[in-house]
């Protein structure tokens, strides 16, 4: 198995169709939990080896590029946000590796099982509630108590749905003022604002 985890991380071919938000029942959602804590008890001498360039402190570095440059129009999300954090901060720990950027689309499934992850470019040395701050947005908050709960009872580990919310909040700012840095017709900016006007619930359910 650890193999086939290290075979997945460095790129290899996973069959399948990204998940949506039709991939919600609860044997997902188990299965994908089980998926992340087989990833994130992977150690850090044997992942730091085979991937010396690994990144770290990415959810503290979007932070600070908050601190620096608040989304327009969105101000006074982005500064709650960041309060909100600083409330938390000292409660994280970045000692698990991580895949970095759970969305649907780096979750391949097959007949609604969960398959493998994919594009693992922000792979990276984090705390695991930074990893599920965006997933939320496909399998709803109570699907992620249901993930923190299965996740949390194989792991021993106390995942908060409070700390997760706030930094899904930083995750909006950042992607928001990057997608007006960097104009893409196929990730408009738009769909980050309704996010942000509908939190906490998703613009899908809308």
């Amino acid at each position: 198995m650890f193999s086939d985890i290290l075979d997945m991380i460095s790129g290899s071919w996973i069959s399948g169709e990204h998940m949506s938000n039709r991939t919600q029942d609860t044997k997902f959602i188990n299965d994908l939990a089980s998926l992340l804590v087989q990833i994130h008890k992977l150690q850090l001498k044997y992942i730091v080896f085979a991937f010396p360039h690994i990144n770290e402190s990415l959810m503290h570095g979007t932070v600070d590029r908050l601190r620096k440059h608040s989304p327009p129009n969105n101000e006074r999300f982005c500064e709650d946000a960041i309060k909100e954090f600083d409330e938390i901060k000292d409660t994280l720990s970045e000692n698990t590796f991580i895949h970095g950027d759970l969305w649907y689309k780096n979750v391949i499934i097959k007949d609604k099982v969960v398959q493998g992850l994919i594009d693992w470019d922000k792979k990276c040395i984090g705390d695991p509630h930074w990893e599920l701050r965006m997933i939320r947005r496909w399998i709803g908050w109570d699907g992620l108590k249901l993930l923190i709960f299965h996740y949390n009872c194989s792991t021993g580990s106390k995942l908060s749905i409070d700390i997760i919310r706030t930094l899904d909040k930083i995750a909006l700012c950042n992607s928001y003022n990057e997608r007006i840095r960097k104009p893409n017709p196929d990730k408009p900016v738009s769909v980050i604002q309704g996010y942000i006007q509908h939190w906490p619930e998703s613009w899908w359910q809308k």
